[in-house]
């Protein structure tokens, strides 16, 4: 029975029983009265139901704070009382408070003059006496102590079952799948957390006295401090645990071996085929294996050969974040000292008889982290905000320095740092969501798991984790923003990616790029192949490739076809170690997304930048500069041109024009203007006050190959025009295709050199400091692939959500089709550090020198292939992962898009443009074709490279030094032997290869591609000729899929 119901027969029969038992005129009164109150009571009941579905309502919507206001008022009162503060050191950050112990006398004769002594001691009595007062007590000791470390985890379940027959391992990508320690979940690529619980266990210490310490829950060491744990590749490893109520052990007394107090960790561990790996984030002290003690000496962190206790063996190694990512090995050298805040940890592995039980011990004492951000000091940043516990934050000052800076109001230090007390806030909850699913465009192949968001295998194999993420929980991903967005029905998110080109390009990665970097790349292909991973490759050797849609199709032209990276997600990869690689370092992160962000050095583009120099400057040549016309087109003689450029002939001690290794670049080893026009061979530019000079030599510094390197004939190189003397020729084509550092060099500096400098003493020229975001070459570089856009407001019939919204971190690749921005595909734009503010010793005259080859610029591999394919088509091309058809309007819109290369074109110079452009394009089709062009050794015999006129094939080849591979001077281990002189192997290379393909055979559009392989030891041709011209000819030639809709 409904309510209203209910009701209303309980009215119907009091009334009766009043009238039954009353005379008549008092019936009609009491009946009078009992309709009144029924009716009113009627009323309240129906306003008091609609309060309750309201409330239902609210409490259905909305998460309650837990934490009462009064703490936050208390904890504010004693920050204003000067009762807690934050104590800072150079390795330090505390939140102190003045002790309860104290009397309250002391303190008032302590107050600074003017406090109120009746305040003082009612906020006293708050912290010392009141429960809030203990609650805030706790946290801060818990804040202070959440600096203190010791935490371990293994890897004992890489000897668990396996759950994927060999012969159905192709099926997986060759992924081993095992199961969690439910026996219910199988785990082919990223472990979360929970699948194999930790069975460490942990004591304290003290006299021989053991005191179970409780396991910190949900705990795991901080990310970003202990990212080089994760970098070095623990797979199948569990959770961590990560012990509670640390106390700082005390310093051990001279003369006393051992300390007396310390932590003891312990666990069982069940040994099989595999060594089982032991992380240890602590100062190790000694280990215990099967009743058999090993004593860590600090001669003895690293273990040259296994040792032996009893029937089982170890190997162990200090790991700390001390190496530098140009050198081939960690340098750990030295004991870390525990309380210095350095991140440091132990590791060692395991091995015995399978199916043997090992009880380990673990004696250490734990490790004090500070921020490595405070470590330096840096100006015109925000502060670095620390939350360790769930109600205290401080923000501490970037530039603070421990000096004596004294608050007078309170006698203390200042510490530079601000704390507060943190009440969550209401919070709304989400509305009901629907399922989804994410496609490629041709809807086939379910990249995600509809009901749980999970990615698939499909999307796994192909390459596409760093595109979806991995599941809900992977913070930052498209996954992770369209799981918390409402949806009232089922959805599909159709993404432009094109499977077949995409599996295409991450089967010949995952086969070729291991082989990219080896030291001898021009080793026999079998040689290669009989040894399928190529050891010799650096350890942090990484590749990427990017298919676009260059076509005539406005409505598809940008679309992102095939997006790969390599190495991929590799089997059994902890989500700790993945959350940890991705924050503390992203360049070795499997899912960073590589190919679209510049997360170091990596994405510096080399030569295959040198095609934004040469549009840059056809677009200034428009502007009536006649002489820029013609070395463009290369009809400026071999001298006028290497003075225009103002290059230099420089010479050795012994007069060699070409020496090997030449001395420090000065005037006294340069000439200006040698009789030979052949010996021009440098490109001398002054440092920030004309005091020194960098030379710039074609290949790099020490390399000096002439200018005249580029000269070649009409008739072999299929750039046009002649000669003014008839012979060979050197214009922006012959550039192009010998890839002349001189002269791109040259050309960015005739273009902006006076922008620069100013006027300085004694007729000096001094730079200026300030940013130039007009240079040429930064004015193209933000056309061809720009930071953000002014967001277009969504269309809505609220006029609150017709408010502009906020410009994205970055280019956004979804182009604004979703609510809410996706971090993780927000590419990175190009940048130019010659067009940035200069800071202390830069040069920007050498910035923009070097840029115009390539180097001092950041560029992506999406950003490069976005580039050419403007080029390719003639309009500015803007990358997109969904498709502009998806029934989603756009909030991020750009105004360029579509719109001619080079537009603002002054009247009659078109047909200039035209032939310029043309020179350009000549110029990228003999890097593959002509002879001396530096991939055509890679595309010999290829079916792509077609004859002079017929071209369809058209590309750059880049190379830039970004480390060295081995260290300077006498080897300190035999990883890392003595660099060879001027040896190619000695530098490492982030190598290049960007351009377009012309519709042919089964292909019926134009692609644009960029390929990229990072910390390799070839050139750009070598590292990615092969990579690009597999995948070319196999998506050429096999049959192209239906359209949707045809």
């Amino acid at each position: 029975m409904r309510d209203g119901e209910t009701w209303r027969t309980w009215l119907v029969g009091l009334i009766r029983r009043v009238l039954v038992r009353s005379n008549m005129r008092a019936r009609i009164l009491t009946a009078l009265a009992l309709v009144v109150a029924a009716g009113a009571l009627l009323w309240l009941t129906g306003l008091f139901a609609e309060r309750l579905e309201d409330n239902r309502r609210w409490v259905e919507t909305v998460r309650v704070s837990q934490t009462s206001l009064l703490s936050n008022v208390i904890f504010q009162r004693l920050i204003d009382q000067n009762l807690i503060w934050v104590a800072r050191g150079p390795r330090s950050v505390e939140i102190r408070h003045v002790s309860c112990e104290n009397s309250m006398q002391r303190i008032e004769s302590e107050m600074p003059a003017g406090s109120d002594p009746r305040a003082m001691r009612d906020v006293f009595q708050l912290l010392c006496v009141a429960p809030q007062g203990e609650l805030i007590r706790n946290e801060i000791e818990q804040w202070n102590r959440s600096f203190l470390l010791l935490a371990v985890r293994d890897n004992r379940d890489i000897n668990g079952e396996s759950v994927t027959a060999p012969q159905q391992r192709a099926q997986v990508g060759g992924a081993l799948q095992r199961l969690c320690r439910d026996r219910k979940t199988a785990v082919s690529r990223v472990i979360m957390s929970g699948c194999y619980p930790s069975e460490w266990r942990a004591e304290f210490m003290r006299g021989g006295v053991a005191v179970p310490t409780a396991a910190q829950e949900n705990a795991v060491p901080p990310y970003r401090d202990f990212a080089f744990v994760a970098a070095e590749g623990r797979y199948w490893s569990g959770d961590w645990m990560v012990a509670t109520a640390l106390e700082r052990t005390p310093a051990t007394p001279a003369g006393q071996a051992e300390p007396s107090e310390f932590y003891r960790l312990k666990t069982t561990i069940k040994l099989g085929p595999e060594p089982v790996a032991v992380d240890v984030i602590g100062r190790p002290l000694r280990l215990r294996i099967g009743g058999q003690t090993y004593p860590v000496r600090p001669s003895q962190l690293n273990s040259e050969r296994p040792v032996n206790l009893g029937p089982f063996q170890i190997e162990h190694e200090l790991l700390c974040d001390e190496q530098r990512e140009d050198e081939l090995i960690e340098d750990c050298s030295g004991f870390p000292d525990p309380e210095a805040g350095v991140a440091f940890a132990f590791w060692f592995n395991l091995t015995g008889r399978p199916g043997s039980e090992a009880e380990v011990e673990v004696d250490a004492e734990p490790i004090s982290v500070f921020p490595r951000e405070l470590a330096e000091r840096v100006a015109n940043v925000p502060p670095l905000v620390l939350r360790r516990t769930p109600h205290l934050e401080v923000a501490c000052d970037r530039n603070w320095a421990p000096v004596a800076n004294t608050d007078p109001g309170n006698g203390r230090t200042n510490s530079g740092c601000g704390v507060q007390w943190i009440t969550p806030e209401v919070v709304e909850r989400a509305a009901a969501r629907e399922p989804y699913r994410i496609l490629p465009r041709d809807g086939t192949t379910e990249l995600t798991a509809p009901q749980t968001g999970i990615v698939t295998q499909a999307a796994l194999d192909a390459g596409l984790a760093p595109v979806v993420g991995l599941t809900p929980q992977d913070v930052g991903s498209l996954v992770a923003v369209l799981d918390g967005l409402p949806r009232q029905a089922p959805e599909d998110f159709r993404l432009t990616i094109d499977m077949r080109m995409q599996v295409t390009v991450q089967q010949v990665l995952d086969r070729e790029a291991p082989c990219r970097g080896v030291r001898t790349i021009a080793r026999p292909r079998s040689a290669r192949r009989a040894s399928r991973e190529c050891p010799d490759h650096h350890e942090d050797l990484r590749a990427a490739v990017v298919l676009l849609d260059a076509g005539s199709d406005d409505a598809r032209r940008g679309e992102v076809l095939a997006v790969a990276g390599w190495p991929s997600v590799s089997p059994g990869l902890p989500a700790w170690d993945l959350a940890a690689l991705e924050i503390g370092a992203p360049s070795r992160s499997p899912v960073s997304g590589m190919p679209w962000r510049a997360v170091d050095i990596s994405a510096t583009p080399g030569s295959s930048f040198k095609l934004v120099a040469g549009l840059a400057a056809i677009e200034s040549s428009l502007n009536g500069d006649e002489r820029l016309e013609r070395l463009l087109r290369g009809d400026l003689d071999l001298g006028a041109a290497a003075r225009m450029l103002q290059l230099a002939a420089r010479r050795n001690d012994a007069g060699d024009a070409t020496p090997k290794r030449a001395r420090p670049c000065t005037p006294d080893t340069f000439n200006l203007n040698p009789r030979d026009p052949n010996e021009f061979n440098t490109l001398p530019i002054p440092n920030r006050n004309g005091t020194s000079f960098f030379c710039a030599g074609n290949a790099s510094e020490n390399a000096r190959t002439p200018f005249s390197n580029a000269l070649l004939p009409p008739q072999g190189s299929g750039c046009q025009g002649a000669n003014p003397r008839g012979g060979p020729r050197l214009g922006l084509c012959e550039s192009l295709i010998k890839s002349s550092n001189l002269f791109f060099g040259g050309l960015a500096l005739y273009l902006d050199r006076a922008k620069l400098v100013r006027p300085g003493p004694g007729g000096r020229e001094i730079e200026v400091a300030d940013a130039l975001p007009e240079l040429a070459m930064a004015r193209m570089s933000r056309r061809l692939f720009p930071d953000s856009f002014p967001p277009t407001p969504r269309p809505s019939n609220s006029a609150a959500t017709q408010r502009p919204l906020r410009p994205a971190r970055g280019f956004d690749l979804l182009r604004g089709q979703l609510d809410r921005d996706v971090p993780r595909l927000l590419a990175t734009p190009m940048l130019l550090r010659a067009a940035a503010s200069a800071g202390p010793g830069d040069s920007r005259r050498i910035a923009l020198g070097l840029a115009g080859y390539g180097q001092a610029v950041s560029a992506t591999t999406l950003a490069m292939a976005s580039a050419y394919a403007s080029l390719g088509s003639g309009r500015i091309v803007r990358p997109r992962l969904l498709p502009r058809a998806a029934g989603r309007s756009e909030r991020v819109q750009d105004e360029n898009e579509g719109r001619p290369l080079i537009e603002a074109v002054p009247a009659g110079k078109t047909a200039l443009r035209d032939d310029l452009l043309q020179l350009m394009r000549r110029g990228l089709a003999g890097v593959v074709a002509r002879p001396g062009g530096t991939a055509t050794g890679q595309f010999a015999g290829s079916p792509l490279v077609r004859p002079l006129g017929a071209e369809i094939l058209f590309a750059k080849t880049g190379t830039a030094t970004i480390g060295k591979a081995c260290k300077p001077g006498p080897g300190s281990a035999p990883e890392a032997p003595p660099c060879p002189r001027n040896t190619r192997e000695s530098n490492l290379y982030s190598a290049w290869l960007a351009g377009w393909l012309e519709p042919v055979g089964m292909l019926d559009r134009r692609i644009a591609f960029a390929c990229t392989v990072t910390h390799t030891f070839a050139f750009g041709g070598d590292a990615c000729g092969q990579i690009v011209r597999q995948i070319l000819e196999q998506i050429s030639s096999a049959p192209a899929p239906p359209r949707p809709g045809r």
